[in-house]
């Protein structure tokens, strides 16, 4: 086990990941425990063997299942201009144990990981504390933007899942996981423009699954994603539809949102650990200021803070409420982003409270924190 961040520092989105160090986004792949034989036992790095970090390689020499290593093989396989992944985490199922159980076991001491997914024909979305998928998919809701889950669908059952899944947050229902699971883990915030939407994004290897109007227009309207197929004058086009999550939100957003949210913590314990300390005072409220400010001017850089976008009054008054501050708007219409920044005290302790609020897409995204100081 390890001591929670949110001892030492408090986020309202919360993002766990490492106090030092950059986030990684690899993705992580649940299975049934009797899987397990197969890995390598070198490749086990978590404290409590929950989890298993595998390259490409060691899922080729490893696994006799050709359905897990066709699955990986298409997860490898993207390369969307950055970088392909480098690894895959492999976490497991006990035998009597719900997914939910699973996840929540994982995740106390895994949290270094950015979309996630259930695979293999035993996991259904299933009912209300039915112990299947949508009892994960309502418990990773309360990690407010953490991580995204990617629950498997298909024509079949897509109408039942997305009537169980409708409005959940963090959760993107799709055909083919592997696509979102790999573009996640795959970008690389460190370079210009590198912050994107997965919409249109192609796939090599990746079949359709969507290749008729009929069929477009029910996923769409049921917000299923998948890889279509366009005939473009007698040249077939596959790319992947729509990047829409449950509640509506485009899944890039969300992924910018993770960022965005990872970089101020690891940038706060990072001031924490180099200065002598941040003092409860005007000058503390400017360093973290300067943290806040330094990350959402990256953020312009990379593509996930949008600077210049026209507002609507409904996005207006959005923003308008959530600072309290009438100017807000205009700070983000013209600058990308607001940021308001005040110290409170708290019993015996001083804490600076931050608001970071820009816009990206149709979407209006704002991060609360909290640091205590001394």
């Amino acid at each position: 086990m390890a001591i929670k961040q949110s001892q030492y520092i408090g986020i309202t989105n919360k993002v766990l990941n490492d106090v030092i160090g950059t986030r990684d986004f690899s993705g992580l792949v649940f299975s049934k425990v009797s899987m397990k034989s197969g890995v390598p036992k070198q490749t086990e790095y978590d404290v409590n063997k929950n989890v298993v970090r595998l390259t490409k390689e060691e899922v080729d020499a490893s696994f006799s299942d050709t359905a897990f290593k066709a699955f990986c093989a298409e997860y490898f396989a993207y390369n969307g201009g950055t970088k392909r992944p480098a690894f895959i985490c492999l976490a497991y199922v006990g035998s009597g144990e719900t997914a939910a159980t699973a996840f929540g076991r994982v995740t106390a001491d895994f949290s270094n990981f950015g979309s996630f997914t259930f695979y293999g024909d035993d996991f259904e979305v299933g009912d209300a504390e039915g112990g299947g998928l949508l009892d994960v998919a309502k418990a990773n809701e309360g990690n407010e933007y953490g991580w995204v889950f990617l629950v498997k669908t298909n024509a079949t059952n897509q109408e039942s899942d997305s009537s169980a899944l409708d409005g959940l947050l963090l959760t993107h229902l799709t055909h083919d996981v592997t696509a979102p699971l790999a573009w996640y883990a795959s970008v690389d915030y460190g370079k210009v423009a590198s912050a994107g939407t997965i919409d249109y994004k192609q796939f090599g290897g990746h079949s359709a699954t969507v290749t008729t109007d009929t069929a477009k227009i029910a996923a769409d309207t049921l917000k299923v994603n998948y890889i279509g197929l366009v005939q473009d004058y007698g040249n077939g086009l596959k790319f992947y539809q729509r990047g829409v999550n449950m509640d509506g939100t485009d899944l890039g957003v969300v992924r910018d949102m993770c960022w965005i949210n990872s970089e101020i913590v690891r940038e706060y314990f990072s001031l924490q650990n180099n200065a002598q300390r941040i003092p409860a005072n005007h000058v503390g409220c400017a360093m973290v200021r300067n943290i806040v400010v330094g990350v959402a001017d990256r953020a312009i850089a990379n593509g996930a803070i949008l600077v210049d976008k026209p507002l609507t009054e409904e996005q207006i008054s959005q923003i308008k409420f959530y600072a309290n501050d009438d100017r807000a708007a205009d700070e983000v219409a013209s600058s990308g982003y607001y940021i308001k920044v005040e110290l409170v005290k708290d019993g015996d302790k001083y804490r600076v409270l931050y608001t970071l609020i820009y816009a990206k897409g149709d979407h209006i995204q704002k991060v609360d924190g909290q640091h205590i100081l001394v």
